[in-house]
């Protein structure tokens, strides 16, 4: 796979998949639009609903170039929001690509120079404390194969690259594998507002709604684990 930098209308940086028109994020803004559619209306609006636990549990679908776990690790430090943060990625950056990247620098934390590295340098399928508020665990694998046994989580960034890509990571199948995931009142926040993952999503169980979306974009989705919920109702 390969792929080259490329700088997106905020100034941040972003991944291009080379002779294609694919990217990791909007060309309209990498940053914006992770703060906008992962933190905002994942994270915060999570803790607005539910109230501050003792840890959260989120699972990101696509750790891609590390700028989730880059802001939420940011932000669990500054608000002292204990998380547990799993990420699943079947094709890893390299450590020049990453190195490449301004994420670090388009922050304005001291330590996200820091954060940043851990989360790349650190190695996949072991448990990595990036700071007193942030733990991570990566997997470097297909979401197909993976297994969360008992484990629940609070919040999941699904953040696969477009249907159009992979159609496969945007089935009633998989969704229906990260209901049986989610914790109750748990919510899944994605990019993608097409009919047809409104529809998958509500087939597996998840109460669906529409949300505003960042600059570039009309809308983005925001599926929630709701007990009581029938999507034939």
């Amino acid at each position: 796979m390969d792929r080259i930098i490329a700088t997106t209308q905020d100034g941040s940086h972003t991944i291009q998949l080379v002779n294609t028109t694919n990217t990791y994020h909007s060309k309209y803004g990498a940053l914006q639009e992770s703060t906008h559619i992962f933190i905002n209306n994942g994270l915060k609006y999570y803790i607005a609903q539910n109230g501050l636990k003792e840890s959260i549990s989120v699972l990101e679908m696509g750790l891609g170039t590390g700028l989730n776990a880059l802001l939420t690790a940011i932000v669990a430090g500054r608000e002292n929001w204990k998380i547990d943060y799993t990420a699943i990625e079947k094709y890893p950056l390299k450590g020049h690509e990453y190195n490449s990247l301004n994420h670090a620098q388009v922050s304005d934390e001291e330590n996200a120079a820091d954060i940043y590295d851990k989360i790349h340098s650190s190695g996949f399928g072991n448990s990595i404390t990036i700071h007193d508020y942030f733990e991570l665990v990566k997997l470097e694998m297909d979401l197909h194969l993976f297994d969360a046994g008992d484990k629940k989580f609070d919040i999941i960034y699904y953040d696969a690259f477009a249907p159009q890509f992979q159609p496969d990571l945007w089935t009633a199948e998989v969704f229906d594998k990260l209901y049986a995931c989610t914790a109750e009142n748990g919510c899944l926040v994605t990019y993608c507002s097409k009919g047809d993952v409104r529809r998958a999503l509500t087939a597996a169980g998840y109460r669906v709604e529409k949300a505003p979306g960042p600059i570039g974009k009309r809308e983005i989705l925001r599926a929630i684990k709701e007990e009581g919920f029938s999507p034939t109702k």
